[in-house]
Parts: structure tokens; sequence; C-alpha cells
């Protein structure tokens, strides 16, 4: 063998080496965050972000890390805006990176999922000190979430709203509340109330 034959021999292996190596570490990471060790995950995926150079499954653990309540980075926005890149790439990427993606474990299944938990998060969030602004970013923002969950969302931004005018309490407020969610259930209520101010 030549010396050139030798360098191409030793650049596959090594080239090879490493992408076996980072899949490995890879698959570690996402255990790691499952069995809820997040501060390797973290370490391993700020390496990535550093170098710029983020595959489907990286991708994958970041989003993984910034669903996560108890990860320092937790942001289901982020996390909502990252899934659906995800998507978008593991549907556009070449066959070799989705194979080396799905032998991590990933599939556009596991990315619906994660795409619903993360919308599950966000609800849960925006609930736990409901205000009509945010209900309604809410509702803007996370256009895929299930409709079970935006229809919760709904209910709970009609009633805020609705309480919003009933605190005011003037013809003005009511109005208001009429005009922007004529579908609400308490549309009726709200136009009795008026009615009785405008004749008070």
């Amino acid at each position: 063998m030549t010396s050139k034959s030798n360098l191409v021999y030793w650049f596959l292996f090594t080239f090879y080496f490493s992408l076996t190596l980072n899949a490995v570490g890879q698959h570690r990471v996402i255990n790691q965050i499952q069995e809820g060790k997040l501060n390797k995950a973290e370490t391993y995926i700020n390496k990535r972000l550093r170098k710029g150079t983020l595959d489907l499954t990286d991708l994958y653990i970041h989003i993984l890390l910034l669903n996560d309540k108890d990860c320092k980075i937790y942001n289901t926005k982020s996390a909502y805006t990252k899934v659906n890149q995800l998507n978008n790439q593991f549907r556009l990427s070449e066959e070799r990176e989705v194979s080396r993606a799905i032998k991590d474990g990933l599939s556009l299944s596991s990315i619906y999922n994660l795409k619903m938990s993360i919308c599950k998060n966000a609800k849960t969030d925006v609930l736990s000190n409901p205000e009509e602004a945010l209900l309604n970013d809410f509702l803007k923002f996370y256009v895929d979430a299930p409709t079970s969950i935006r229809v919760e969302i709904e209910n709970t931004r009609n009633e805020v709203a609705f309480q919003n005018a009933q605190s005011t309490n003037s013809i003005e407020a009511y109005q208001k509340f009429i005009d922007t969610y004529p579908r609400a259930n308490q549309v009726f209520l709200a136009v009795e109330l008026r009615n009785q101010l405008a004749f008070e």
C-alpha cells in the first residue's frame, strides 16, 4: 500500500469512528435526560451549540432539554419553534442522516409526540396564572396544539375576559367582550348585564 492509500484509510476510519462515538454519546445523553440527569446533557448540548453543528439527534436532545421543567433552559416557546424546525429538517434531510437519527429513536411519530408534550407543558404554564393576553398569545403561537387543549384555553380565556368585564362593570366593557368573543358562552349574560346598565 502506498502512503496515499494509507492516509485515505486512516481518514475514513477516523471519520467513521467519530460518527460512531458521537452516536453512542447522543444515545447516552438521551438516556440521561430520561433518567433526570440533566447537568451532563446540558454540558453536552452547550458544547454542540458552541460548535454550531447540530445534527437531527442533537436538535432533538436540545428540544428535550428545553421542554424539561427541571432544566435551567426550560422554554416551551423555544422548544415549540425548534420542534417544528426538527420536523421540517427530518423530512428534508438526506437519507443517511435520517437513518442515523432513526437509530437514535427519532421518527416523525416521536417528533409529533414531543410537540404534543411541549403543548401540554405550555398549557399547564399559562393556566397556572391565566391572563387574557397570555391566553390569546398561546392560541396564536401554539397553532398545532391538540383541539382539546385549544378549546380548554379558549374557554378559560373567555371566562377570564368576562370576569374582567364584570370587574369594570360598564356598558363599554361588556360591549367590548361581546364584540371580541362573540362565540363565548358568556355572551348572553354579558348582553343582559350591558342592557341592565343601559336602562339604569
